[in-house]
């Protein structure tokens, strides 16, 4: 199926979770923000499977300091 990741389409597995979506692009989730159609998830909803057409954006938490 297709879905818009980061502004690309891109062809994932049938059923696929967002979590395993991150594995698959070698990132750690615990380091990530996933947004799904224009809602920001919270770690504990990326057992949640993908649709078709869906658009994700994974951003990279970056922490910080002075």
């Amino acid at each position: 199926m297709t879905i818009i990741l980061n502004r690309q389409e891109k062809e994932v597995a049938e059923g696929i979770t967002i979590k395993e979506l991150v594995e698959q692009l070698n990132f750690n989730p615990v380091t990530v923000a996933v947004e799904v159609n224009g809602r920001l998830l919270l770690p504990e909803e990326y057992n949640q499977n993908l649709q078709q057409g869906d658009k994700v954006e994974i951003v990279l938490n970056m922490g910080g300091g002075v």
